[in-house]
């Protein structure tokens, strides 16, 4: 699969979830592609029939944790991240 074909598909939140998560503290672990995607089918689970992954994020209490891949689109990957832990559904409501 082309990169710049699954980067297409990700959508950035709807404006009510797109902005800094301010709930908490944030931890973000930056990690090169490669080893980004066994963290994030872990934490989603082998039958969320994603293939690829640019971020993937959870919420403990309070605390966002974030892990995003190395990639020059790091910024809309962590636009994405935040407005899940700000209340975003993985099912990626408008």
């Amino acid at each position: 699969m082309v990169l710049e074909q699954i980067w297409m598909s990700i959508d950035l939140p709807p404006i009510r979830f797109d902005h800094p998560y301010r709930d908490g503290p944030v931890i973000e672990l930056v990690l090169p592609m490669e080893k980004l995607q066994p963290v994030c089918i872990r934490l989603a689970g082998a039958l969320s029939g994603k293939d690829w992954y640019w971020g993937c994020s959870y919420k403990v209490l309070t605390t966002c944790h974030v892990f995003l891949g190395q990639t020059d689109k790091i910024d809309q990957i962590r636009r994405h991240e935040h407005g899940h832990c700000n209340g975003w559904s993985k099912l990626h409501e408008p």
